[in-house]
């Protein structure tokens, strides 16, 4: 919608917030009003003047009722505190701490309200005479506050009246991590190492052991291991000795990119880039080099809808020129000519890179039966669609399980 649109969308709204009738009261009131004109005083019928006028007059007392609970409700709202800072996770329902005083034993009022920001969708649980605020975000996002659209009506939705109301502060709305909020998981996809730096050159043997992953080699199962304890552990290489280069993000973002983004976050704040790192989304021009910025950042990137992988150019040039020797590119799934293109711009980088993907595949309905073959049928063949598409290059992983769906065939130059 262009801004000119915008504008007179948000004019007419508020024009028609402030009349008293909801489109299905406003058609009540126009048939109550021509039966009471053309069959009661028209035709004298007695039954249609005293059925119409009652229900005219009932109209008319739910109107009087919702209009004092506008002003009594816009009144009180006006002085209830807001909280100055919110994080919240995108794509799960949380309480943002924001509630106002309601009794629900009031008869025939309504008090509902919506937030206009983050695609988000407000609920609410009434709890020891005050209503809670439960929002459930459809997407990260960074803001100066909360824009709320109160709404007032009656039980039967004859009338209502609306307003809006700004609450000042500053509003974080970050990807929610899953399954993923567990350093385990991504480590354990970095071969041999056990610290905060995930790209270490695994030069030592494979003396070590792990607990297995899904997408782990069947050829590194420590068979005898299973045999003894029952546990499925697999060898990976000692801890590197070699020096480990600086390592830096880069968060591309594009459609169906909350699952990358909450890899991102769980990188972000479990330090796994190791020390001096740097983070990068595209549709930013700065990048961030402390954790708070980061996060900052991150949460910026959700305005971008498209990728830019010029800007993932950029970035890897000049993160090459500052001596960094790994970037970890987190992308959407996207298409095969978005793969191509940023395969092509990390070919061309002289820096080590690894391609990781976040997906979400929806949870099956039903019994559990039907869940496993649902995930047999359609989840398995679109994860593996999405690791052909970028050519085997890439390491995709499940964000509600926390699953490693596929890794990457060969190391990316």
């Amino acid at each position: 919608m262009s801004p000119g649109l915008k504008r007179l969308w948000k004019r007419a709204r508020g024009f028609l917030g402030v009349l008293p009738f909801t489109p299905g009261g406003f058609l009540l009131a126009l048939v109550l009003l021509a039966v009471v004109f053309y069959r009661g005083i028209r035709e004298l019928d007695m039954v249609a003047l005293a059925a119409g006028g009652a229900l005219l007059f009932i109209q008319l007392i739910v109107m009087l009722v919702v209009g004092g609970g506008f002003f009594y409700f816009r009144r009180l709202l006006s002085r209830t505190e807001q909280p100055s800072f919110l994080e919240l996770d995108s794509g799960k329902e949380v309480s943002t701490g924001y509630s106002v005083p309601y009794w629900s034993y009031v008869p025939l009022l309504r008090l509902n309200w919506t937030v206009e920001e983050f695609d988000a969708r407000a609920s609410t649980e009434s709890r020891r005479g005050r209503l809670r605020e439960i929002l459930k975000c459809g997407r990260r996002g960074l803001s100066g506050g909360l824009t709320r659209r109160f709404s007032v009506s009656d039980t039967l939705g004859l009338a209502s009246l609306s307003w809006e109301q700004h609450s000042p502060g500053r509003v974080r709305v970050l990807p929610y991590p899953g399954r993923l909020d567990q350093p385990d998981i991504l480590l354990s996809l970095v071969s041999g190492e056990d610290i905060s730096d995930p790209r270490g050159d695994p030069t030592g043997d494979r003396v070590d052991m792990r607990q297995y992953q899904r997408g782990d080699p069947m050829k590194f199962i420590l068979w005898k291991v299973y045999s003894r304890s029952g546990k499925v552990m697999v060898r990976v290489p000692e801890r590197a000795l070699a020096a480990r280069p600086r390592a830096c993000c880069f968060l591309l973002s594009g459609p169906h990119d909350e699952a990358s983004a909450a890899i991102a976050r769980v990188v972000i704040q479990y330090d796994m880039l190791g020390e001096q790192w740097r983070f990068g989304a595209n549709g930013r021009e700065h990048e961030a080099v402390r954790k708070d910025d980061a996060l900052d950042l991150l949460a910026l990137s959700g305005n971008e809808t498209a990728p830019d992988c010029e800007h993932l150019r950029r970035f890897l040039i000049q993160a090459e020129q500052d001596g960094y020797g790994f970037c970890l590119v987190l992308a959407p799934p996207g298409s095969k000519a978005l793969a191509e293109e940023v395969l092509g711009r990390l070919s061309r980088s002289g820096m080590n890179s690894e391609v990781w993907i976040g997906m979400d595949l929806e949870p099956g309905s039903g019994s559990n039966w039907l869940k496993v073959l649902q995930a047999s049928r359609e989840q398995v063949p679109e994860a593996t669609a999405v690791h052909s598409d970028w050519g085997g290059r890439a390491t995709i992983i499940e964000r509600n399980s926390g699953k490693v769906l596929a890794r990457t065939r060969r190391p990316g130059r």
